[in-house]
């Protein structure tokens, strides 16, 4: 992924899309947006890092130069 990218979720989650709006250093940003809905999640640190967003995990699996890799999944649920 790199800034300003856009990633298609399901509709079923009530996010559209969820939009990268940074990179810097050991983090990434993201926002989900629906009708009269904003989200946001961070992610820092070392690969592996986990966030949750409406039904969605968010996971870091790795980050260099600007760009990072994420994998998302359904969340377990608990």
């Amino acid at each position: 992924m790199s800034p300003h990218d856009r990633i298609p979720v399901p509709a079923r989650v009530g996010v559209n899309e969820l939009k990268v709006t940074s990179i810097a250093g050991e983090g990434i940003s993201l926002r989900g947006t629906a009708p009269g809905t904003s989200l946001s999640v961070q992610l820092a640190g070392n690969a592996g890092a986990t966030s949750v967003m409406n039904g969605l995990a968010i996971t870091l699996v790795a980050i260099a130069g600007g760009k990072a890799v994420l994998r998302i999944a359904p969340a377990r649920e608990r």
